[in-house]
């Protein structure tokens, strides 16, 4: 039942100590969380996937270094799958290449 909402604790977690202004704790928050994914691929969904890079390349877009969120974000969409629909629009996929778009932006 944990690795069901493992990233919304890990993401949770993660937002309360950036709320603290302990923006470098949060990443390393975030970053284990993707290390316990990343080691559970038979319970990691493209969602889990997605939504861990996305919270950890917009904290680094919060921290205002965007080649670091660009390289979060691209490596979160390598790790996607392709969707099992085809032609449906992927949520997860969408969200990072806006990330990615930010970063390359800013």
């Amino acid at each position: 039942a944990y690795d069901r909402w493992a990233p919304s604790v890990w993401v949770a977690w993660a937002s309360l100590e950036a709320e603290e202004a302990e923006v470098e704790r949060a990443a390393l928050i975030l970053r284990a969380g993707l290390r316990y994914t990343n080691a559970r691929p038979s319970t990691t969904t493209r969602r889990d996937v997605a939504y861990l890079h996305h919270a950890l390349g917009c904290l680094h877009l919060r921290r205002r270094r965007p080649r670091d969120a660009l390289r979060v974000f691209e490596a979160g969409s390598v790790k996607l799958e392709a969707p099992s629909v085809a032609g449906r629009r992927d949520r997860e996929a969408s969200c990072l290449l806006l990330g990615a778009a930010k970063a390359r932006a800013a």
